[in-house]
């Protein structure tokens, strides 16, 4: 009784520890379902479309012409900002032209050396301020030029001081001074007048001319011919040195 009894409690034993196991191991299913659904995960997620989803019903034709068009757009815009980033160099370029020559003809004083002093902002202004007004100078100065140069191809005076003016006008401006031409030229008109005062002018000679040959004589020229002696008028300046 005491064997069968110890092989019926060894049966049991065994029962009793095969079911624990198989509660407490995970079967090679089991133990392989979250490696498929992380698989599956990935899978997922490179199976989803990037980008904007393409319809595959639509015609292919249709397709790529869509990719055409937008390749055609993407090049126009493509051109469209080459464009506009070229013709921004080349007003950059221009206004660096004519800052430059505006610098050259119109000098400014210089700053005193205070710009490590100075507020940022405030040094901005007076920057700005300087070459606003060097700009205001050179646009008078071209407006003034084209005045002058229009009046000169009608007017003779204005053409024969052409040249003067300008010289004048670049004389005042080194000195830091300034005018118009037709300021200038009305002053050069004067200093020629004042100056030409104390000269004989053509038509007071040609008067001169007349009125001495009104009177019968050659003006401004002397006789060559040696006077005779004048013949006497009296008997007795007749009879002088004669032996009687």
């Amino acid at each position: 009784m005491s064997e069968e009894f110890e092989v019926e409690n060894a049966m049991d034993q065994l029962i009793a520890g095969g079911i624990g196991q198989n509660e407490s191991e995970e079967t090679p299913e089991q133990a392989a379902a979250p490696e498929q659904d992380e698989m599956g995960a990935i899978q997922d997620d490179l199976e989803e479309p990037i980008g904007e989803p393409e319809d595959h019903s639509e015609d292919p034709a249709r397709q790529r012409d869509r990719r055409a068009e937008r390749m055609q757009q993407l090049a126009n815009r493509t051109a469209e900002a080459e464009a506009k980033a070229k013709m921004l160099e080349e007003q950059a370029a221009f206004f660096r032209q004519q800052l430059e020559q505006s610098q050259r003809q119109f000098q400014q004083p210089q700053q005193p050396q205070v710009d490590e002093y100075l507020d940022p902002d405030e040094k901005w202004r007076r920057d700005m301020e300087v070459r606003s007004n060097q700009m205001y100078a050179q646009m008078a100065d071209m407006n003034d030029r084209t005045i002058y140069a229009s009046k000169a191809a009608a007017s003779p005076v204005h053409a024969k001081y052409a040249d003067r003016v300008e010289a004048e006008l670049s004389k005042l401006r080194a000195q830091g001074q300034n005018a118009t031409r037709e300021g200038i030229l009305a002053y050069l008109i004067g200093q020629d007048a004042i100056a030409a005062q104390g000269k004989p002018t053509k038509s007071s000679q040609r008067a001169a001319a007349a009125a001495a040959a009104a009177r019968g004589a050659t003006p401004g020229i002397r006789s060559n011919v040696q006077q005779t002696e004048r013949a006497p008028s009296t008997a007795a300046e007749r009879l002088k040195g004669v032996q009687l």
